[in-house]
């Protein structure tokens, strides 16, 4: 897991231009949120550390519905790997801060296959 979470350190500093989020987000779990333009990275705080990875898309024509796909490695009393899928709503009150829903169907492939539908709701920080 340190080594995962040291890859996503240096992914922050390879985009220094680009605009960074910092929020929290409750739900399927509690997670420190850190946004760069469209992906997004979930660091978990519950008792299994999860650590996720998303890209999301806005739908043409409507201001505030998105999708995305990602990938997400949980440690608990076993590791797991999973694909995600993401549909979600999200609202600017004002330019730096965003509100958001999302509901992430996810596929664990790894230690035994089963899924699960997860769910978030947070706010973020942009930074400009």
């Amino acid at each position: 897991m340190k080594k995962l979470l040291l890859i996503f350190m240096l992914i922050l500093t390879v985009n220094t231009y680009s605009r960074v989020g910092l929020g929290v987000g409750v739900g399927s779990e509690t997670e420190i949120l850190i946004g760069i333009e469209d992906y997004n990275i979930g660091i978990g705080l519950e008792d299994d550390t999860s650590l996720r990875l998303d890209k999301h898309f806005t739908v043409p024509n409507t201001p505030h519905f998105y999708w995305g796909v990602g990938g997400k490695v949980s440690e608990d009393d076993d590791h797991r790997l999973g694909a995600r899928g993401i549909a979600g709503l999200n609202f600017f009150p004002e330019r730096e801060i965003e509100l958001y829903a999302q509901i992430v169907p996810t596929l664990y492939l790894i230690e035994d296959t089963h899924s699960d539908i997860e769910y978030s709701l947070g706010i973020r920080y942009w930074l400009d």
